[in-house]
C-alpha cells in the first residue's frame, strides 16, 4: 500500500513539474489547449531565448580563450532579426488582446537584446 501510495505521489509530482515547464502553470492537469497563435509565441520565445544564450556564450567564450566567436554572434543576431520579423507577421494574424500583448513584450526584448548586441 505504501509502495503504492508512494508511486502516485511521484507520478503527480512529475506531472506538476511537466505542467510547469511547458505551460507555466502549475496544475496536475492542463486546463486548456493552446491555440496556434500560442503555440506559435511559445516556440518564438524559446528561439529568442536561444539566440541569446548563443550570445551571452559567444561573448564568453571570446574573452575566456581569445577564441575568435564573431560567427556565432552574427548568427545569434540573425535569429534574433528573423524572431523580430515572425513576430510582427503573427502581430497581423494575432486573434486575442493576450496574444497581442505577448508579441509586443517579445518584440521588446527582441529589441533590447539587438540593442546589446550592438545594432
Amino acid at each position: 500500500m505504501k509502495k503504492l501510495l508512494t508511486l502516485a505521489l511521484v507520478a503527480a509530482a512529475v506531472l506538476l513539474v511537466y505542467n510547469f515547464a511547458t505551460r507555466g502553470k502549475l496544475t496536475l492537469v492542463p486546463s486548456q489547449a493552446l491555440s496556434a497563435d500560442d503555440r506559435a509565441l511559445e516556440d518564438l520565445e524559446a528561439r529568442l531565448d536561444a539566440a541569446s544564450r548563443t550570445y551571452s556564450q559567444a561573448g564568453r567564450a571570446s574573452s575566456l580563450s581569445g577564441v575568435d566567436t564573431t560567427q556565432d554572434a552574427g548568427a545569434a543576431l540573425g535569429e534574433v532579426s528573423a524572431i523580430e520579423k515572425d513576430l510582427k507577421e503573427l502581430k497581423k494574424t494575432a486573434s486575442s488582446d493576450a496574444s497581442k500583448r505577448k508579441i509586443d513584450e517579445l518584440l521588446k526584448e527582441a529589441r533590447i537584446l539587438k540593442g546589446q548586441m550592438g545594432e
